[in-house]
């Protein structure tokens, strides 16, 4: 596990922990839940961008020898 340090307006920093606390978790929980839902959303966006590149009808390898 890695320490990442982010540098936050005291305001937004009292707003995350009030919404952390609201949803039952912690500051440190949220955020590394934001964080894996980001890059699940990235991704997800990337497979979508390799198959427009691929073109229609040409989803994978075993469509492309067609």
């Amino acid at each position: 596990m890695s320490v990442l340090t982010v540098r936050l307006l005291d305001d937004s920093h009292q707003r995350l922990k009030a919404l952390a606390l609201s949803r039952g978790t912690t500051l440190n929980q949220m955020i590394n839940k934001m964080a894996t839902l980001m890059l699940a959303e990235y991704d997800i966006e990337t497979r979508f961008h390799l198959r427009i590149d691929r073109g229609p009808g040409r989803c994978c390898h075993c469509c492309s020898a067609s």
